[in-house]
């Protein structure tokens, strides 16, 4: 958990374009923008999107509230502390699978490169391809990931030639929620 004070209302909306991709909490502040709380691994982003903030402690952030920011603070604390602590995994619809088949040398490598991107899951399924009468062995990766690495992720399989546009080894993605529909 992270809590802040953007240090202007600049700031203030430029972290909530960032973090409305996510999920975070607002209080009410005594003074200024109002304080946000979020996951610790949001911190690093809004730094990079140059939003300016005061990092506040536990502590420190109740001489920050207003009476009524207080009081939600303390009641979300005790009735439902992930809105402040986000302990809890993402949601769903924050989640994107997609599956591709690698050849086993290549395992690897290709958990190498899923790695930095903090998989929910990763699932290892052994198949068997068929090409013109000759079984290769290969193996299919089903992994969840939080959605904003979605194109990041697919450019460094296909930059470390893990995976790639052929029938074999392309990236299928199984389920992404918040995808535009197709009807729109």
């Amino acid at each position: 958990m992270a809590l802040l004070q953007p240090q202007s209302p600049e700031d203030t909306q430029r972290a909530r374009t960032i973090l409305q991709r996510y999920g975070y909490t607002t209080l009410a502040s005594a003074e200024g923008p109002p304080i946000l709380a979020v996951s610790d691994e949001l911190l690093e982003e809004l730094n990079e999107q140059g939003v300016a903030f005061d990092a506040l402690t536990d502590e420190s952030v109740k001489e920050r509230l207003s009476d009524k920011g207080l009081s939600y603070y303390e009641f979300l604390l005790e009735h439902n502390p992930n809105a402040i602590l986000f302990e809890a995994s993402l949601p769903p619809a924050m989640h994107l699978a997609l599956s591709v088949t690698v050849p086993d040398y290549l395992i690897p490598a290709a958990t190498q490169c899923i790695a930095p991107y903090s998989p929910i899951s990763i699932e290892h399924h052994e198949i068997t391809r068929l090409d013109t009468g000759t079984a290769q062995a290969m193996t299919r990766l089903d992994v969840v990931i939080h959605r904003s690495h979605k194109d990041a992720l697919l450019h460094d399989l296909a930059t470390n030639q893990i995976a790639g546009y052929s029938r074999e080894t392309m990236v299928i993605i199984q389920s992404d929620p918040d995808a535009p529909s197709s009807r729109d």
